[in-house]
């Protein structure tokens, strides 16, 4: 993870401090992964975990849930914006 941050860094010549780890199901990422994201030096990873954030995910920031986003969700129906 952390020879693939770095990479990725080069080409965006910008900090990538967020993760998403790749889609499957829900044993795809567990313990070892997030402690790889945290050593990898990220500030917050999304799982493949469908769910929602609240304030009690703030302790678990490389186990984040994943929120599926597509084309037909409007903004307002999840957000207060």
């Amino acid at each position: 993870m952390a020879i693939s941050r770095a990479r990725i860094e080069s080409v965006l010549q910008r900090p990538v401090v967020d993760l998403a780890y790749p889609y499957g199901d829900k044993t795809a990422a567990g313990p070892r992964e997030f402690a790889l994201a945290q050593a990898a030096g990220y500030k917050t990873a999304v799982t493949t975990r469908p769910g929602m954030i609240f304030p009690e995910s703030a302790e678990h920031l490389m186990a984040l849930p994943r929120f599926r986003s597509t084309a037909t969700i409007r903004t307002h129906a999840f957000c207060r914006c």
